[in-house]
């Protein structure tokens, strides 16, 4: 069942691309219709399938991550009426002039930026909550790759993510001391090195180098300048960006709400607020999560990771646990599932082995964020609902799926031969 469940996901990704029909409302008619195979237990101790009436779709039900889905409505309506009022347009000219309009330059510089909003405290996801809307706009104005800006953006959060004081690194510092070791600011260095390491690779592949013009410089831009509505959108923008930080407040309610302040005080319309808001990108990021939790329920995540056990050594042991955190981050929370799941056991594992423990950690950690960049993950569900409605968000989708492929095969290969996490 679960090798089957692999081959329903891979044929809805393939089939949603070909056509060109939303992939989260194919997933959800899948994973139905899948659900009328799969069996659940009831309340009673009686096993039915899990699409009947008797099985009340429950199981179905937990994929749709409301989380995600209040987090990205939040985010793009906050963003939306800065994007609706030009307050991104201005802010992506300054940044363009900060780089002397320099095309290949951008790139590298949002991932500058993000490595330094996500390395003060707010973690990969707010980081990339904050800086993916304005990656998305220069992306579209300055004519740059917005898979690159958005690979940028994650690349950046993610390398700057793990520190002592963000969400992420509290959570793998904490049960990496339950074991008894202490990573210190070693845990950032790794993963550091690691995601710098990914995101040169992905400026290399996708030809960021290549990029020599300058931006777009016309009058009309020229013209633009801060007006009263911009500098109250930023001003509110940037209480959002504070509480969060300061109070580790949830970004989904604290940016709707900052949203909602600025409707109030006639930044924008509301029409105009909302037609900003990827609507059919928020439906295929939650929609495929019922079938990706449906393909976890079958046992297909099972499937893939006892395949993998019976090659694990000293030699081959971390590489192995990149790729474990990598599928079980493809389907759950790398803070709130992988990393509590598998640190434990990567100690243990390395206690068995006679291995340092900490190189195993590492590759918990580094798997758990690798897969973050595909659309099933709330980093590269942001970056699908921040790049404009004028990139094909389908093709867009299986690339950030295949990005995040190949992200965990070059980190497991890259570990194999100590050229990573032996720091």
């Amino acid at each position: 069942m679960g090798l089957l469940s692999l081959l329903i996901l891979a044929l809805v990704i393939f089939i949603a691309y070909k056509k060109g029909i939303n992939a989260g409302l194919l997933g959800v008619m899948a994973a139905f219709l899948f659900g009328f195979v799969l069996t659940t237990p009831t309340s009673g101790g009686e096993w039915v399938p899990v699409s009947s009436a008797a099985g009340k779709a429950s199981v179905l039900l937990k994929g749709w991550n409301s989380g995600m889905f209040l987090t990205l409505l939040g985010v793009t309506f906050l963003f939306g009426i800065a994007r609706a009022n030009n307050t991104l347009l201005i802010l992506t000219q300054y940044l363009v002039r900060l780089v002397g309009g320099r095309k290949w330059l951008l790139p590298i510089a949002i991932f500058v930026v993000s490595f330094i909003i996500s390395v003060i405290g707010p973690g990969p996801i707010n980081g990339m909550a904050i800086i993916a809307p304005i990656a998305g706009q220069i992306a579209y104005t300055e004519k740059v790759k917005p898979l690159l800006m958005m690979i940028a953006t994650a690349c950046g959060n993610l390398s700057g993510g793990l520190t002592p004081l963000s969400p992420s690194g509290v959570v793998a510092l904490s049960y990496a001391e339950r074991g008894g070791i202490n990573l210190g600011y070693n845990l950032l260095l790794n993963i550091g090195i690691a995601f710098t390491a990914m995101f040169i690779i992905a400026y290399i592949v996708l030809g960021g180098w290549k990029d020599y013009g300058k931006g777009d410089d016309n009058d009309s831009n020229k013209s633009m300048h801060m007006k009263k509505e911009n500098y109250i959108t930023l001003g509110i923008i940037g209480v959002v960006i504070f509480v969060v930080i300061l109070f580790n407040l949830n970004i989904g309610f604290t940016a709707l709400s900052g949203a909602v302040i600025l409707l109030l005080l006639g930044v924008t319309t509301e029409k105009e607020a909302l037609a900003t808001v990827p609507w059919g990108t928020i439906i295929m990021v939650c929609g495929m999560g019922i079938m990706v939790s449906t393909v976890s329920h079958a046992g297909g995540i099972t499937y893939l990771t006892n395949a993998l056990t019976p090659f694990i050594n000293s030699d081959t042991a971390t590489p192995i646990m990149v790729a474990s955190a990598a599928m079980m981050s493809s389907v759950a929370s790398a803070m709130g599932v992988v990393m509590p799941t598998l640190i434990p056991v990567a100690i243990g594992l390395g206690n068995n082995l006679g291995i340092e423990p900490s190189s195993l950690i590492y590759g918990v950690v580094l798997g758990a964020h690798l897969s973050t960049v595909s659309p099933f993950s709330t980093l590269g569900a942001l970056s699908l609902s921040s790049v404009d409605n004028s990139v094909d968000k389908h093709k867009m989708f299986v690339q950030l799926i295949g990005w995040a492929i190949l992200f965990s095969v070059i980190g497991m290969v890259l570990s194999y031969f100590k050229l990573l996490l032996h720091y």
